[in-house]
């Protein structure tokens, strides 16, 4: 911009300052998030780099949520398989003595309530 309009005009105050600075947030926004998903460095500076090419940023980010999206489901679907594990074997190692404790309670809590009807 400085060879077009001249490094002492008011453009440069108003469009390429909060250019750079929207940049950093881009970046650090990606750092945040690599960190947090364990994303490896070559792809962590790929998607940083994706910001420095025009319109490269907006199919990089859709792949990116794709596959983070993908990446969340499956881990909420192996919690959520591990915890209906681990309550319905209570007996299994590890339970502890409340937790079968409270199973039998409510097994015989549902055994009086089916004897009444």
């Amino acid at each position: 911009m400085e060879q077009w309009f001249g490094d002492e005009t008011p453009l440069m105050m108003v469009i390429a300052v909060p250019h750079g600075y929207l940049y950093m947030a881009f970046v650090l926004s990606v750092l945040w998030l690599a960190l947090r998903r364990r994303w490896n460095a070559l792809r962590t500076v790929g998607v940083m780099l994706s910001g420095t090419i025009p319109l490269a940023g907006f199919f990089v980010e859709r792949r990116v949520a794709a596959r983070e999206k993908a990446a969340l489901d499956a881990e909420e679907q192996a919690s959520a398989a591990q915890s209906t594990a681990s309550t319905a074997s209570p007996n299994s190692a590890g339970g502890s003595t409340n937790t079968k404790i409270s199973a039998v309670t409510s097994s015989m809590a549902a055994t009086s309530t089916t004897s009444r009807m």
